[in-house]
């Protein structure tokens, strides 16, 4: 099946290349500039399935953007996604069913969900969705990280119908995918090979953008020096391996769902 074309305009500001980068693994992404003239050349050339536009930065003549899209392109549908201040310049095209404003600070999945929204033709707000489906996209996020690909395995199968889970071997891996992907609560291994949980945790204790995201330690160290280390540092828990399941959910339960 032929993946979805989107014409994602805007200038190529951070927000723009995460948008392209994330939605790039499920559609087909045609980068735009933000100028009037080059949008309706790229138009003629190539019609996509759906408009992102990203309104940073926007003036009152890029609403000629939004007319051009609306008085020539009325079938396609536009999702445009901007601050509150941002969108208020673009507020009347709202009128159409054609245009969908989502104002910011928003996640990608939540844009993602969106444009599978429009693509698919269903006028239903995310309200009217059944609730099963919109729970799927609250779920609390959960990294595992852990040196045995047994360990990620089994702890990624336990949680994935409850949580959405990443994995990384090591916790150098895992501090470069939390630039894109922050989690809820991180459960780590305290033995591992280079960087162990210990300098992992202190790593993350040190970054702002990290320290409070609860980190449960996982070990199958029994040597009661080495668990007074991990209690030491004041994790939100720790677990002995092999986990026994109904603690595990109990302890996360307690620390994401409740806390």
């Amino acid at each position: 099946m032929d993946m979805k074309r989107i014409m994602l305009i805007g200038k190529f500001n951070t927000t723009v290349q995460n948008l392209n980068r994330i939605l790039g693994k499920e559609y087909q992404i045609q980068l735009a500039p933000d100028q009037v003239e080059v949008v309706i050349g790229m138009l003629k050339m190539e019609v996509p399935d759906l408009v992102l536009v990203s309104t940073a930065g926007m003036e009152e003549y890029h609403r000629d953007i939004f007319s051009h899209l609306q008085e020539n392109y009325s079938y396609i549908p536009v999702v445009y996604v901007g601050t509150g201040e941002e969108l208020r310049l673009f507020k009347d095209f709202e009128e159409s069913d054609q245009f969908q404003a989502i104002a910011r600070p928003v996640q990608v999945r939540d844009i993602s969900w969106a444009i599978s929204q429009k693509l698919s033709g269903d006028v239903e707000s995310q309200e009217d969705v059944e609730e099963e489906e919109r729970a799927s996209w609250e779920k609390k996020r959960v990294f595992i990280i852990d040196d045995s690909g047994i360990q990620r395995n089994m702890l990624q199968n336990l949680l994935k119908s409850k949580y959405e889970v990443m994995t990384a071997e090591s916790g150098m891996e895992a501090l470069r995918m939390m630039r894109k992907w922050l989690p809820d609560l991180i459960l780590l291994d305290y033995d591992m090979p280079d960087h162990d949980g210990k300098e992992i945790f202190t790593m993350l204790q040190k970054e702002k953008r990290y320290c409070e995201i609860p980190v449960v330690f996982l070990t199958g160290v029994k040597e009661k020096e080495k668990i007074q280390a991990v209690l030491g540092m004041v994790p939100a828990g720790y677990l002995l391996k092999p986990v026994e399941q109904g603690r595990l959910m109990e302890l996360l339960e307690s620390l994401v769902e409740n806390p």
